[in-house]
């Protein structure tokens, strides 16, 4: 679907930190641990490297039913003031 946008500028927000490897993105954010400038040459985008960040990637974060709803001491989605079916970023 991205590939058929008419929009001029696509980027890929903070999220996978690998490159699409397609033409049609033209910039990946990231922070420079992640996806550090010299690596650019990997990259189809160009890097976009957003300083005094840096990606998580907890595995068990990645799907909210990895992660046990009982676990102590963490707040219900419900306490924080998000519906179930909202999503957080």
């Amino acid at each position: 679907i991205i590939a058929l946008s008419n929009a001029p500028i696509k980027l890929s927000f903070h999220g996978f930190p690998g490159s699409m490897g397609a033409s049609f993105i033209h910039y990946l954010t990231s922070d420079p641990k992640t996806t550090p400038p010299e690596y650019q040459s990997w990259y189809t985008e160009k890097l976009v490297i957003l300083p005094y960040t840096y990606l998580l990637n907890d595995h068990r974060q990645s799907r909210r039913e990895v992660v046990t709803k009982d676990v102590e001491g963490v707040p219900s989605r419900a306490e924080l003031g998000f519906d179930e079916d909202d999503v957080i970023l």
